[in-house]
């Protein structure tokens, strides 16, 4: 434990004007590089972030896939549709058809209108 407090430095940075980015003044730790040289752990970390990767890019794929999109949908009228039947609100069918098309319409148009902005 001594060794890693004596490899710990830590810095105060002066104020700085309040018209800058980060106007506060602050402490800087600076930690060990714990990064070991062998190759056989960087391999296992290697692998670790690509499978991180892959991992992360079949949710995005999920998240924008058509198929998640038409289950929300059908979520979202059965559970408008059964509360308006409940509520006695008619026709209760075609009422739920509202909403539903409202996050259908913005759900669908929200990259367009993204990609439009920037």
């Amino acid at each position: 434990m001594c060794r890693v407090l004596e490899a710990v430095r830590v810095e105060v940075q002066p104020r700085r004007s309040p018209g800058r980015r980060g106007g506060r003044a602050g402490l800087r730790v600076f930690w060990p590089n714990r990064m070991s040289a062998d190759p056989a752990s960087l391999a296992d970390r290697i692998a670790a972030l690509e499978a991180r990767n892959r991992a992360r890019d079949l949710d995005k794929q999920w998240e924008r896939s058509w198929l998640r999109f038409a289950i929300v949908c059908a979520l979202t009228y059965g559970c408008l549709a059964l509360y308006m039947w409940a509520a006695r609100l008619e026709p209760a069918l075609l009422n739920a058809v509202v909403p539903t098309a409202g996050y259908a319409l913005s759900t669908a148009t929200f990259p367009a209108l993204r990609r439009a902005g920037d």
